[in-house]
């Protein structure tokens, strides 16, 4: 049997652009002939409808001949290549058994054959000169890379801060030895790097999941931050991608995509969401570089802006985060305008607030809206090819076998951790308008009408009012992050704030060593309190005259006055 025969108008360059695409789809099994050079072959078709439509030549095992046109023919010759490229079935099998499905792709056709020009120069725009199959070989290397540094990074911050938190002598113990401790973030360390250097990648990738996934249990209220989750959550389905050699499953790079999507598209949904006034009358910049959590001197700068220029920030913002995630699925050039323009919006932020490493996480997602091609453009074939894929696989079964039992052990994982798999994401839905802060102060006469109060003062959150906002870049300082949202309520909400307390009482080298400064010469203080003050930052005359960044306004008392006996209790 001969194969089957697409006949095109080669005199159509939008024609002869989409079946060079084709053939390359089909692998040599279809045949494409324009019908300038076969139309005399083929008389049962009338040679003015070769101009309307393409059309596809079948024959039968018995000799019969089978024609179609249009829409049907397309589909029909894609399918033909279905064993080779499963994902060429559907358009077909969409076309056969999906009620009206024949009809939208007809009138669909038909639109577009009368719309050569408008199409061609879309197809420009779009695709490019050349239209070409999507790979991402080349682009699932510098994701996985990626992955690499956001858990080295994840890991590292962790590690500076993990004895104080989860260790023996932590804020909350995890019942691990303090070695255990050390051993946990060093493995998430060692198989981060790993990742980084494509060395047992899909080995490593397990690992370092597990890892945070153990990071997060422990740490509890510490580590349920969104971009946990997120970690989490990139991390899992980066196990499905890894797995296969060669091309990556379409499913995994599809379901990473619309990880970033809901991580970019809700971040402005859940503004508008919230019904909050400053959102809809887009004076929420007014207040959101002085009350983020850890602005840096970038974002005091900005916060002198005029209302009209943060008004249109907040315009600005909300056509990246609404209207740009719908560019993520579209084709490349219109993908990679949406990295390019959702990676500027995380330098931005980070410009202007400390958010850890979760505008790195961003930045990665972005990478897998570029493909091969973007690299071989814009770094040559060589440094394409020398992106190796992942190595070591975890086995060689096929890779739905694998997707069920990473599906099944991550239902048995969340179920045991109470983890959201499928969790939509945004933060600041609802602006706040007024700063509170912390100080945790300690006195060594532990006296009720003491005057020896001093404060501790910690390395990144604003405490005293002379110290410039600084930048901690990938670095998320938990306690110091979860005294901000202290801050926003109640002691009987925030419970943990007493065991810092009874940590610093106790001495433990471990809490304070989170300190930049602990007054009294390293000795226990007698008494400690936690005050709350408004915070605002200065203006440019005012910081000018006082040499402050910041001012604030009367104390009140968060945690009165305790030591470690009359109301914390008995050391461990």
């Amino acid at each position: 049997m001969s194969q089957p025969l697409l006949i095109f108008d080669g005199d159509c360059g939008f024609c002869r652009r989409w079946i060079a695409y084709w053939q390359i789809l089909t692998e040599g099994r279809v045949t494409y002939a324009a019908y300038q050079a076969v139309a005399d072959q083929h008389p049962q078709i009338p040679r003015a409808e070769f101009e309307n439509s393409v059309w596809l030549v079948e024959q039968t095992p018995a000799g019969k001949k089978t024609i179609t046109r249009a829409a049907e023919a397309v589909v029909r010759a894609l399918a033909v290549n279905a064993v080779s490229k499963p994902y060429l079935r559907w358009p077909f099998a969409l076309y056969q058994r999906m009620p009206g499905m024949k009809y939208l792709m007809e009138f669909a056709y038909n639109r577009v054959a009368k719309n050569r020009v408008f199409f061609s120069r879309a197809t420009s725009l779009l695709w490019g000169e050349s239209i070409e199959p999507v790979r991402y070989e080349g682009t699932r290397a510098l994701f996985l890379r990626g992955m690499g540094l956001v858990y080295f990074a994840a890991f590292a911050s962790f590690a500076v801060q993990a004895q104080a938190i989860i260790g023996p002598r932590g804020i909350f113990p995890s019942g691990l030895s303090s070695g255990a401790v050390t051993a946990l973030w060093a493995a998430g360390m060692g198989a981060a790097f790993l990742i980084l250097v494509n060395h047992f990648t899909r080995v490593a990738l397990l690992s370092a999941w597990l890892a945070y996934l153990a990071v997060v249990q422990y740490g509890q209220v510490f580590f349920q931050f969104q971009w946990d989750a997120l970690l989490l959550e990139m991390g899992f389905f980066s196990l499905i991608l890894a797995h296969s050699r060669g091309e990556p499953s379409r499913l995994a790079v599809w379901l990473l995509r619309w990880v970033l999507f809901k991580v970019v598209f809700f971040s402005g949904w859940v503004k508008l969401a919230s019904g909050d006034p400053t959102w809809s009358d887009l004076t929420a910049l007014k207040y959101h570089f002085e009350t983020q959590p850890l602005p840096t001197w970038v974002g005091w700068w900005v916060h002198q802006l005029p209302l009209s220029v943060l008004k249109w920030g907040t315009v600005a913002m909300f056509f990246v985060e609404l209207l740009l995630p719908l560019l993520f699925f579209l084709p490349r050039r219109a993908r990679f305008f949406a990295a390019i323009v959702t990676v500027l919006l995380q330098c931005a932020i980070g410009l202007t607030g400390n958010y850890g490493f979760f505008g790195l996480e961003v930045c990665v997602l972005s990478l897998l809206l570029l493909d091969d091609q973007w690299i071989r453009e814009h770094w040559g074939e060589q440094r394409l090819r020398g992106l190796k894929g992942p190595t070591l696989s975890l086995g060689q079964r096929p890779a739905h076998t694998w997707v069920l039992v990473l599906a099944l052990g991550s239902a048995v994982l969340g179920q045991r951790f109470g983890l959201p798999w499928v969790q939509s994401y945004g933060v600041f839905a609802v602006m706040t308008q007024q700063r509170a802060e912390l100080v945790i102060e300690g006195s060594l006469s532990g006296a009720p009408n003491s005057t020896d109060w001093a404060p501790y003062e910690f390395r990144w959150k604003p405490g005293d009012l002379k110290r410039r906002p600084g930048f901690v870049p990938f670095h998320m300082p938990r306690v110091d992050w979860q005294l901000w949202f202290a801050a926003l309520g109640g002691l009987d909400q925030n419970g943990w704030v007493l065991q810092v307390a009874r940590r610093i009482l106790e001495g433990a080298p471990e809490v304070l060593n989170l300190f930049e400064k602990t007054p009294f010469g390293g000795r226990a203080p007698q008494a400690l309190r936690v005050v709350q003050y408004p915070y605002q930052m200065t203006s440019p005359n005012e910081r000018e005259a006082t040499q402050q960044w910041w001012k604030r306004g009367e104390p009140r008392l968060y945690l009165p006055a305790v030591t470690l006996r009359n109301s914390i209790g008995a050391p461990d």
